[in-house]
């Protein structure tokens, strides 16, 4: 049992289904369904009760999932504290005295054309610091 496990479980429990779970999770039906029995047979227990207009979760269902929800939080969580956190613009643009309007940020770090306009765009021009120096 894995992390993505639990995430299809969830999903299902959430959607009643295998077609709302497979929307969230961005697979195939036929994928959400593998999973969950894959995950039944490792745990040797029935999680959900199939019926013709979705799945119910069963008693043992139920209680994972009541001890899931928290741990999904916590996880959501985690990945959002650390998400993009490589790819943040942050400190101070300098720009050379008289540059071109195409000038590139030239720092200790490169950006991508998209980051460069961005953190341009979002400082005004008295925060741009007029100097031949480059950042740093």
């Amino acid at each position: 049992m894995n992390w993505n496990d639990i995430r299809y479980l969830l999903a299902v429990s959430r959607h009643g289904g295998l077609t709302g779970a497979s929307r969230e999770l961005k697979v195939s039906q036929s994928t959400v369904a593998r999973r969950i029995e894959t995950l039944e047979t490792a745990l040797r227990t029935r999680l959900f009760e199939r019926h013709t207009n979705g799945y119910e979760l069963t008693e043992a269902g139920r209680g994972m999932v009541d001890r899931a929800i928290p741990i999904e939080s916590r996880m959501v969580e985690l990945l959002d504290d650390f998400k993009g956190r490589d790819t943040e613009v942050s400190g101070v643009v300098r720009r050379p005295r008289a540059a071109p309007r195409s000038m590139s940020i030239q720092c200790r770090r490169k950006f991508s054309p998209s980051a460069q306009a961005s953190a341009l765009a979002s400082c005004p021009a008295s925060w741009l610091a007029k100097t031949r120096n480059s950042c740093g």
